[in-house]
């Protein structure tokens, strides 16, 4: 049951981009349509004398108003909660085939371990892509999470306190957001 659980869990993480991007049907394009074109129309009868011909146009603005403008404060908070869930759902699924024989199994600790970094990284990816309005390039953000990680955790990894190796996931989470906002 655990396993099946698991198996739900990752499939629906690795769907999440792909239903994301899917189209509205056409019934609410029309609509989207129709809204812009009397938003552009009434913006016209406004400015009649002074202003110029404004090109029409089906996209609607974005909801905050601006076009192509970032969203910094949701890239940290996506990216950051994207690290967490994403790294507890693959140390879950990593250690998801492990038998507990009753003490403590290092085989199973290192499945867990390595499913938590994995997961850490597709999630501050992820989460700082969609906490951004999906307005960059994923696959970059998945580039720059998995260099900084891997850097982060081999210099963190000198020293073994934990400061270094949160000081290291801070450094992952800034550079991933920074590359999404780029």
């Amino acid at each position: 049951m655990h396993r099946a659980a698991c198996s739900v869990a990752l499939l629906l993480t690795l769907c999440a981009p792909v239903a994301a991007a899917q189209h509205l049907p056409e019934t609410f394009r029309s609509i989207r349509s129709t809204v812009a074109t009397e938003r552009l129309g009434a913006r016209q009868l406004l400015c009649e004398p002074t202003c110029r011909e404004q090109p029409q146009s089906d996209a609607l603005p974005p909801s905050d108003g601006v076009a192509g403008q970032n969203r910094p404060v949701g890239a940290v908070v996506g990216g950051l909660l994207g690290g967490v869930v994403g790294g507890f759902a693959g140390a879950a699924i990593g250690a998801a085939g492990c038998q507990s024989s009753g003490y403590l199994d290092f085989s199973c600790l290192g499945r867990g371990a390595m499913g938590f970094l994995v997961g850490e990284i597709i999630g501050v990816a992820t989460g700082a892509h969609l906490g951004n309005g999906r307005r960059g390039n994923w696959a970059r953000d998945l580039a720059a999470s998995l260099v900084l990680a891997v850097g982060g955790l081999g210099v963190a990894s000198i020293d073994g306190s934990p400061g270094p190796f949160l000081l290291a996931a801070a450094i992952q989470v800034g550079g991933t957001v920074a590359v999404e906002l780029r």
